[in-house]
């Protein structure tokens, strides 16, 4: 199964207010909009996708370094996109 057959977190099937269970957490900084980066994961409403903080993290920034260049940032929106993208990694992959 792929993560995109699964309703976004923070979202629900038809349009059900979200909640939490066991293994999918609310994300309440991250956000999906059809109009803000064609519904892309973006934190808190802003032009900032998931993927462009995550991938700063990977190649080596620090938080500090993401929040000079991003200062509409608060530490706690890096951490919970790193906490979604190590959610959806979670999801479990069949090999023939």
């Amino acid at each position: 199964m792929n993560p995109s057959s699964h309703p976004p977190a923070g979202r629900s099937p038809r349009g059900a207010a979200p909640q939490a269970c066991y293994n999918q957490p609310v994300f309440d900084r991250i956000t999906f909009d059809q109009k803000i980066m064609s519904g892309r994961a973006c934190i808190r409403g802003m032009r900032i996708p998931v993927s462009v903080i995550v991938s700063q993290i990977a190649h080596g920034a620090t938080f500090d370094e993401i929040l000079q260049g991003y200062p509409d940032l608060e530490r706690e929106d890096i951490q919970q996109a790193l906490e979604y993208a190590a959610w959806l990694t979670q999801e479990e992959v069949r090999v023939p």
